[in-house]
């Protein structure tokens, strides 16, 4: 039922942006005829933001153990993906440039572990400066220039996705945070608080087997006692 529902909202949302792009025009540029001007003006086509203010994609992927595995499933993943984010939605409603909004949520089912939901991905508010960008909200935070590379980026990431084969984005895990960037013309300089803590998504035996050190063996579908601190203000990360 979720794959067609799946489908279903792909399929409206591309025809929802070819719709919008073929009929937005301004009344005002219409002709005693009936028809619109020939000559579209470059206000117009700026103020058409369907197109590049509203995206997603719909994805397939899969994964299979060539060699014997202890967990449940014999797929690392099997999974129908879709994904839709809108950006600048607030622009609608107040205009200003200083403000910024983005939202982006995926709606998937996974059939390797039995899962299916709501992901949402991003979804913050942006105040923009002169010299100063101020955002918060749930974001997907990373430090350095290099993939794979995490010499200071210390916050959280999920490896069941990095190990699944999934795009690399999916690597870094979205934290509600607050992130203030100060530009000058000596440095940049860039705090960022996470009120509550945002643990690591890391491989516990329910997608990939992994090497049991009191044991000594490999072992899936064993849960890894893990001592995580309390999820609450007094917990909270602050990073410069």
């Amino acid at each position: 039922m979720l794959i067609k529902q799946l489908t279903i909202c792909f399929l409206c949302l591309v025809s929802f942006s070819i719709y919008g792009e073929s009929i937005r025009t301004d009344d005002s540029t219409l002709l005693e005829d009936g028809w619109g001007d020939d000559e579209w003006s470059e206000e117009e086509s700026d103020k058409s933001m369907l197109d590049q203010d509203i995206g997603g994609f719909i994805e397939m992927s899969y994964g299979e153990f060539t060699s014997t595995n202890p967990v449940k499933s014999s797929q690392s993943i099997y999974e129908l993906r879709a994904q839709l984010e809108i950006a600048d939605f607030l622009r609608t409603i107040i205009d200003s440039d200083d403000i910024s909004s983005f939202v982006k949520f995926d709606l998937y089912k996974d059939r390797a572990i039995e899962e299916s939901g709501i992901d949402f991905r991003e979804i913050y508010l942006g105040y923009n400066l002169e010299e100063v960008d101020i955002r918060f909200g749930r974001q997907v935070l990373s430090w350095g220039t290099g993939d794979k590379v995490f010499l200071n980026d210390l916050f959280a990431k999920d490896w069941n996705s990095f190990f699944s084969g999934r795009d690399l984005s999916y690597l870094k895990v979205p934290t509600d945070a607050v992130r203030v960037a100060i530009y000058k013309d000596v440095t940049n300089t860039e705090i960022i608080w996470v009120p509550i803590f945002t643990p690591d998504e890391y491989v516990n035996g329910e997608r990939f087997s992994y090497f049991d050190r009191n044991s000594g063996e490999i072992v899936g579908s064993k849960n890894i006692a893990v001592d995580e601190p309390e999820k609450n203000i007094k917990n909270s990360e602050v990073s410069l």
